[in-house]
């Protein structure tokens, strides 16, 4: 091989690359850490050299109800959990998610929700359910948080929402990141 084939082999092998990078990497990165990320929520924690378990939800801790087989931030519509997505662009690739709440379950904080009379209505609903107001029988301990919520005063609501970071940088994910780029550029180079 002459020098001058040589240069041109590399010249077209580094546009190869330069439009791999550009294009297709942006979206198969995408997947990918789309697919980790939505493997946190299967396992119940978030995966950063190994992995760190969510704190459990009150409802997984009740016997009766479906709800309670679901784990932390999963139910039977999995609205967060179907919502990552990713946007591709030349060389980078945004995960994000657009529901709203997502923020103080990845970060973890407190939010102020207001009292409706709607929300009353329901929370008097969940009592009864819950098999609250049967005279001369004393509530369930499961009603009795819905009472407290029909009966309060309270116009704003104080709710402590612990970290459940499901979403951020991972030490896996750029190992297999690494991994799907490094295997790429291989094969460019050996054709």
């Amino acid at each position: 091989m002459t020098p001058q084939n040589f240069a041109r082999q590399m010249a077209e092998a580094q546009k190869a690359i330069d439009k791999f990078f550009d294009s297709d990497a942006p979206r198969l990165v995408g997947e990918l850490a789309v697919s980790h990320f939505k493997e946190n929520f299967r396992k119940g924690g978030f995966v950063n050299n190994g992995l760190e378990k969510w704190k459990p939800t009150r409802r997984q801790g009740v016997a009766a109800g479906a709800a309670g087989k679901y784990g932390p931030l999963l139910s039977s519509r999995d609205n967060l959990y179907r919502s990552l997505v990713y946007r591709p662009s030349v060389r980078k690739v945004t995960i994000s998610t657009p529901v709203s709440y997502a923020a103080v379950h990845n970060d973890g904080g407190t939010v102020h929700p207001t009292v409706t009379p709607k929300m009353r209505k329901f929370a008097w609903r969940k009592y009864y359910e819950a098999g609250g107001g049967n005279s001369g029988q004393e509530d369930p301990p499961q009603a009795t948080p819905w009472k407290q919520l029909a009966l309060t005063k309270k116009q704003k609501l104080s709710i402590n929402i612990p970290q459940r970071k499901f979403i951020g940088a991972s030490a896996e994910l750029e190992k297999k990141i690494n991994r799907l780029l490094q295997s790429h550029v291989d094969k460019i180079l050996k054709r």
